[in-house]
């Protein structure tokens, strides 16, 4: 994968049920990532290629490379899929060995394979193998403690790998654990492949902060990024020329009437359109204000109708005023996505 030198790297994070195709190609108009990544794929005997990701692959519009992401233990069932994957315009394979969803990481994936550093050694040696395409890796700092880490690092160093994420929190940490990003420079000082922060990135400025900070090559994001869509284009702007752009709550405004015209096709009725927005808008409204009150709304929305009415009457209202890019404190997303 050839970066641009001297560029901070930036990259979508995959977020379950948010990150879609539809979603994806929104970053065309606000200014799109270096990198997208799917929502993970569960590899498992049974399995193929689920049709969420496929749509993430068939006849996009962007030019910007695409990583799948897999999830599962067993390399014979990371290798029968990633098989499966050349027939589309890919450009590498990203392993899951990080995600913090409990139900998952119970079954001995994701997360809790950071307790076994040689069955990731595995998994990667034999898919290197097998295939050709790129490799990629996103971690936490561990499963409950940070005692393996360094090993988990010293076992990645070993491999072939185009970049590595570091989610700088631990697996039961979720995200209610404070980010330690002393992991990510750590992880870089060890590895020669690219190194990407990940975990409550929240704005241009931070990123580039973190970037200063930790020496990594690059920020993977994704719940900023759902709350502002130009986050891509101001760490851009700001590296090149120490300003960016600054949105406004009718820039805001006019994304979430966008986000909800391009939900509305997934969704079979009315009420789980607006079940399905509200992910999204558990985000974006931790930015509106810091009482809370268009969540309080939102959240209690049953129709479109209820739903618009809450966006025009909260977001709407401050028109010209700067969008607030970090969410104010107190003000809590309920859904755990990236």
């Amino acid at each position: 994968m050839i970066w641009k030198q001297n560029s901070i790297v930036t990259a979508l994070a995959p977020m379950r049920d948010i990150s879609t195709r539809a979603f994806c190609d929104l970053f065309l108009n606000y200014g799109e990532p270096d990198l997208y990544v799917t929502e993970f794929l569960r590899v498992h005997p049974a399995s193929g290629i689920d049709r969420n990701i496929e749509e993430m692959l068939i006849n996009r519009p962007s030019t910007r490379p695409i990583f799948v992401q897999l999830l599962g233990r067993e390399p014979v069932e990371f290798i029968r899929v990633a098989k499966l994957l050349p027939r589309y315009e890919i450009q590498g394979i990203d392993l899951n060995f990080g995600c913090p969803m409990p139900k998952i990481h119970r079954k001995g994936v994701g997360g809790a394979l950071l307790e076994e550093p040689w069955t990731i050694d595995k998994i990667l040696s034999e898919i290197a193998q097998s295939l050709e395409l790129p490799l990629s890796v996103k971690i936490r700092v561990g499963l409950e403690n940070d005692l393996k880490f360094e090993q988990i690092i010293a076992v990645l160093a070993q491999h072939s790998l185009s970049h590595v994420t570091v989610h700088a929190r631990t697996v039961c940490g979720l995200y209610r654990e404070k980010v330690n990003f002393e992991y990510v420079k750590r992880a870089k000082a060890m590895l020669e492949c690219k190194v990407f922060a990940n975990g409550n990135i929240n704005s241009a400025q931070q990123a580039c902060d973190v970037v200063g900070q930790t020496c990594c090559d690059g920020v993977m994001i994704g719940r900023a990024a759902v709350r502002n869509p130009f986050i891509f284009r101001q760490i851009r702007e700001l590296q090149a020329t120490g300003t960016c752009f600054v949105p406004k709550f009718r820039d805001a405004h006019s994304y979430v009437l966008q986000l909800m015209d391009i939900t509305e096709q997934s969704a079979p009725n009315e009420k789980k359109h607006v079940s399905y927005l509200k992910k999204y808008l558990n985000f974006i409204g931790q930015c509106v204000d810091r009482e809370g009150k268009f969540l309080h709304c939102a959240r209690r929305a049953a129709s479109k109708a209820e739903l618009i009415a809450a966006i025009d009457s909260h977001i709407g209202q401050y028109d010209g005023e700067d969008f607030h890019d970090t969410p104010y404190e107190n003000v809590i997303a309920r859904p755990n996505c990236e």
